[in-house]
């Protein structure tokens, strides 16, 4: 069993869906999924997250027979990205959850985001 499929059926087993799990955990539905296929590396407090939302330890993530998730620190910001980190600090939650919903549409509408694109 692959992690992806131990989460999806973890998350089904509890009544999540992967938006509304992405969105209870303050997680982009991107990161998410990202997370879920094992692509790239994790930030270490976004496998916290995961874990602690679905009641599971992050070691039972490193148990299952594909490879472990690679943990990284959490990026440099590049310029420019400061004076959007500062707006959006400013943010009331429901207006962050609403422009992190809107990227998530608008990053998910990218060709290359969409199912058995190649």
């Amino acid at each position: 069993m692959t992690r992806e499929e131990f989460l999806s059926d973890l998350l089904k087993k509890q009544g999540h869906t992967i938006k509304g799990f992405a969105r209870q955990i303050g997680l982009p539905t991107s990161t998410l999924r990202s997370i879920l296929k094992n692509v790239g590396g994790a930030a270490v407090d976004n496998v916290f997250k995961i874990c602690a939302g679905l009641g599971i330890k992050a070691d039972d993530l490193n148990e299952i027979n594909d490879n472990p998730i690679v943990v990284e620190a959490t990026p440099s910001i590049k310029d420019g990205e400061q004076d959007l980190l500062d707006l959006y600090r400013q943010l009331h939650n429901d207006d962050k959850i609403r422009i992190v919903t809107k990227m998530e549409t608008i990053i998910e509408d990218y060709p290359e985001n969409k199912e058995g694109a190649s």
